[in-house]
């Protein structure tokens, strides 16, 4: 169930963290992940999706290094 707060939809905390753990596994399955595949896996439109991944990278949980998103020991150096 989404709460609205302020004007604003919002995600009960549980579900997303739930969300975050999908993403965190698919980026260590896959190696990396993009917008596109947050919007597939968990059916976000396409500024919920990069808002999501933003907040896993300002959190130290993901990396991001051009279009995709690493679990921080698997950053590619260029």
């Amino acid at each position: 169930m989404l709460h609205r707060k302020a004007g604003l939809l919002h995600e009960p905390q549980e579900r997303r963290e739930v969300g975050n753990a999908r993403l965190l596994e698919l980026a260590e399955s896959q190696d990396a992940i993009t917008r596109r595949d947050a919007m597939s896996l968990l059916n976000l439109s396409e500024a919920a999706a990069y808002e999501r991944l933003r907040q896993l990278t300002v959190q130290g949980r993901l990396v991001r290094v051009g279009q995709q998103y690493y679990l921080p020991e698997q950053e590619e150096v260029l």
